[in-house]
């Protein structure tokens, strides 16, 4: 090895340093910030993401028949709680991304239900109820910033179903991505690179 080859990595090796390389079951490409430790879990039917760092963690579940997704979190601040659920479904996306190159389907139709009616909801809505977590609906098929408004709102008609009246109309919602970044969202990511640190 020449030394400008040597140099370049050195400088690589370096830029991993405090980085935890992922065990996940898949090809990935997406590093995760200093300190944070990913791993995943792979059963017949699902994949759980666990993400951690120091006392705090996100876990994320993929059902991988209907991709629906539920992802919880337990940290210290908001904004630390909201880090961790993004490297989370950021993980997700990677995995469904994983899956779409290997021919599998990957948009399935989002589960038709009412958001007050446990009788109408999916397994994956029932388990983010009994967890007090957040769910997600597959991925749109269509990368445009409608499909994805659609996909917020859908999750966010599950996500608010306790909220009173008078909150509904004050709670924050997601918007939809710019233009330009009409394939973010969180079960896929944009093209920004990590998920904060």
């Amino acid at each position: 090895m020449n030394s400008r080859s040597e140099r370049r990595l050195r400088r690589f090796a370096d830029s991993l340093r405090g980085h935890v390389i992922p065990r996940v079951g898949w090809p990935t490409s997406v590093l995760p910030p200093r300190h944070v430790e990913v791993s995943a879990r792979e059963g017949a039917s699902a994949v759980t993401v666990q993400v951690e760092r120091r006392q705090s963690w996100a876990v994320a579940r993929l059902d991988l028949d209907t991709r629906e997704c539920v992802v919880s979190a337990e940290a210290n601040s908001e904004d630390a709680r909201s880090r961790l659920r993004r490297i989370a479904l950021e993980f997700i996306a990677d995995r469904n991304a994983f899956d779409r190159l290997r021919g599998l389907p990957t948009t399935p139709a989002p589960p038709d239900f009412d958001a007050y009616d446990a009788e109408t909801w999916s397994e994956m809505q029932l388990l983010a109820d009994v967890t007090s977590a957040d769910w997600y609906p597959p991925e749109p098929e269509e990368r445009t910033a409608a499909a994805w408004a659609t996909f917020y709102e859908t999750a966010h008609r599950f996500n608010a179903r306790f909220t009173t009246q008078g909150d509904a109309a004050t709670a924050p919602r997601p918007s939809p991505p710019p233009t330009g970044q009409s394939s973010a969202g969180p079960a896929m990511p944009g093209p920004s690179g990590s998920a904060g640190e």
